[in-house]
């Protein structure tokens, strides 16, 4: 449910706001990814003819399983459609949607992995008729019972082929436990999904294998009081085999463990958890730090802001003082001037006192001559 719902969301919601994506390869990749994804739906419609289709495909064993393909890629735009559609959205609002959609994603999956009752049965005769013992539809269908491309009747079929094949095998097999090598006595079984406990009695002095309604699948694993047995697949089905070894007797329990690939990708996913938890804590932290430093920045901002304000609207003392100083060397200047000016005035009259006996002298002198001429004649 939840990713039909985030494919829905990019499937409907990508191409009307893909130019909002303002750089043009970016948008060029997305949009490609959205193609893709249009594809592998309309591969897995009735519309496409699988008789047509290149045999390599046919490993898939049905055609809606390309959907899978269109899932991961409709995620990926989803996850741009979203951020488009929030990116001028408030911070406040972005964190109610991240919430409402995490809520939504962890109400929508846990019944899918929670235990039901109704797989828990408790008996032989339950097992036997317990329908999704071998895969419901024969979704997970075991090599063993598809269809070959190779054949031309079951190319002529299409992919119903393997359909009605598995169907028609599975029903001439039943759903029941099978010994097929050696003899024991199965005493009880219970079943609990991928779970299946056996009380069995091997009296015989050669070991049995004993086959269970269950598909093949590497990972599968069987204990017998502390001790593992060995596991593998019947040949003519596909289903899951425990070999129970001679002169035993116990409980023995089958369950899924983990093969390599699934230790390997669980391994991936923690180390992806970690480092994605941490990534979230340090660039937490230095988010905080930044805006810390850009509150600090504003705050000397306006603090500085005002006090230009502040000193626009009245002199500061060091305006003051030089003021003061000027005026204190503009009365100086003055009052050296008025000095200079003093003592050139004195000068010039020592010089006018000095000059008036010589000016006399000059005048007898005159006088005298003119009197001598006048007594001459």
């Amino acid at each position: 449910m939840t990713l039909g719902l985030v494919s829905l969301i990019g499937l409907l919601g990508f191409w009307f706001i893909r130019r909002r994506i303002e750089d043009d390869a970016e948008r060029r990749f997305v949009t490609s990814l959205y193609v893709i994804a249009l594809i592998a739906i309309l591969v897995s419609l009735p519309v496409i003819d699988w008789r047509y289709m290149p045999g390599i495909l046919w490993q898939m064993q049905f055609p809606w399983r390309t959907l899978m393909v269109s899932t991961v890629l409709l995620a990926v735009v989803s996850g741009y459609t979203i951020y488009l559609l929030l990116k001028n959205a408030s911070i406040e609002r972005q964190r109610v949607a991240v919430i409402a959609v995490g809520l939504l994603a962890i109400y929508a999956v846990t019944p899918l992995v929670m235990p039901r009752a109704e797989r828990h049965l408790d008996n032989i005769d339950a097992v036997k008729q317990d329908p999704v013992t071998l895969g419901w539809e024969a979704e997970y269908a075991p090599m063993q019972l598809l269809c070959s491309p190779d054949k031309k009747e079951d190319v002529a079929q299409g992919y119903a082929c393997s359909l009605s094949r598995v169907r028609k095998r599975l029903a001439e097999r039943g759903n029941g436990l099978r010994v097929i090598s050696g003899s024991v006595n199965i005493a009880e079984a219970t079943k609990d999904g991928l779970k299946m406990d056996l009380k069995i009695d091997n009296s015989s002095d050669v070991e049995a294998v004993v086959e269970l309604p269950m598909i093949y699948y590497p990972g599968y694993k069987a204990v017998m009081d502390g001790n593992e047995l060995t596991v593998g697949y019947s040949t003519e089905y596909g289903l899951v085999t425990v070999t129970i070894p001679a002169r035993t007797k116990g409980e023995v329990k089958v369950y899924y463990g983990l093969s390599l690939a699934t230790e390997l990708g669980v391994t991936i996913t923690a180390a992806t958890i970690v480092l994605s938890v941490g990534w979230l804590a340090v660039s937490g932290v230095r988010n905080a730090r930044e805006r810390r430093k850009e509150a600090e920045l504003m705050q000397n901002f306006a603090e500085m802001r005002e006090a230009v304000a502040s000193s626009a609207m009245k002199p500061t003392t060091k305006e003051t003082s030089t003021k003061t100083t000027k005026s204190v060397k503009t009365a100086k200047s003055a009052k050296a001037a008025k000095a200079t000016t003093k003592t050139k005035v004195v000068k010039a009259k020592t010089k006018t006192s000095k000059a008036e006996p010589a000016r006399r002298s000059t005048t007898t002198k005159v006088r005298t001559v003119k009197k001598s001429s006048k007594e001459a004649e």
